[in-house]
């Protein structure tokens, strides 16, 4: 129950703080890029299904379950690296966030492949790996 008041409590704030940025900026049209820019989900009637959307992409909901094992707190870098996966998702393409060591790229691609319901496979490359595993 504490993981998922704590899930909860995480989605609300970004919200919060969204809204106050838009508030702050009189953001007031739906086509303005800090609206745009947002993770977006939206129920198609003509689809019958789930669609997410963000800048120019559009995505089904994936409806696969991951469990209940937390989510990141959701930071300007998050927004912008969300943005950035999507955006090439949009197009066909993937993505290999780059960076030291620790600082988090493996939990945002993954919190964000929790957000759209897709799986999200992780592999962590070293000396014992090869193509036998």
């Amino acid at each position: 129950m504490t993981e998922q008041v704590n899930a909860l409590i995480i989605i609300e704030v970004h919200a919060r703080d969204i809204i106050d940025t838009f508030v702050r900026d009189s953001i007031l049209d739906h086509r303005e890029f800090a609206w745009e820019s947002q993770l977006r989900f939206y129920w198609d009637r003509k689809e019958d299904d789930t669609l997410i959307r963000q800048c120019t992409g559009e995505f089904k909901y994936g409806y696969e379950y991951m469990g209940l094992n937390g989510r990141l707190v959701i930071t300007a870098l998050t927004d912008r690296c969300y943005m950035t996966l999507t955006t090439a998702l949009t197009y066909r393409l993937g993505g290999a966030p780059a960076g030291p060591a620790g600082t988090g790229k493996t939990e945002t691609t993954k919190d964000l492949a929790k957000s759209m319901a897709l799986l999200c496979v992780v592999f962590n490359c070293g000396d014992g790996l090869d193509y036998k595993v």
